[in-house]
């Protein structure tokens, strides 16, 4: 619990921030911890740091764990790239599968040769087409 300095009040404002209130103009700006508990890239807690801020943070704790968060991850980032549909985001993205892969035991280039037979397989999605209903007996690939 954070605790007023020298009988001032204190009030939180939208930002996240507490703010001592000791007189007219003086003011003292008491940042919160912002839990985020997700994956993050293993630089993330030194760039914190590098702002000045503070950071909690931890490894994970085994493989189970880890594929639950990079699973997580990607999701996250999907809807990330949905908000801000820029090249960082994809990137972001990219690197969520490259990760995915490495657990997972797959080789980039393995990635890119199945993309490609699929791709050759069943089209891509440059031709925009948009299903609206199909009939369907075989349950072993779904569209």
């Amino acid at each position: 619990m954070i605790q007023p300095h020298d009988n001032a009040t204190l009030l939180e404002i939208p930002s996240g921030l507490f703010v001592c209130v000791r007189g007219r103009d003086n003011a003292v700006a008491m940042p919160k911890m912002i839990q985020y508990n997700k994956l993050v890239r293993h630089k993330v807690p030194e760039l914190i740091r590098g702002k000045g801020e503070k950071v909690e943070f931890r490894p994970v704790k085994n493989d189970e764990e880890y594929w639950k968060l990079l699973k997580q991850k990607l999701i996250e980032e999907a809807n990330e790239f949905q908000k801000d549909e820029s090249i960082d985001e994809l990137t972001d993205l990219i690197e969520v599968l490259y990760a995915i892969c490495a657990h997972q035991g797959v080789r980039k280039e393995d990635l890119i040769r199945v993309r490609k037979e699929r791709k050759e397989r069943r089209g891509g999605y440059e031709q925009r087409v948009y299903l609206v209903a199909a009939q369907e007996f075989d349950k072993k690939e779904s569209v």
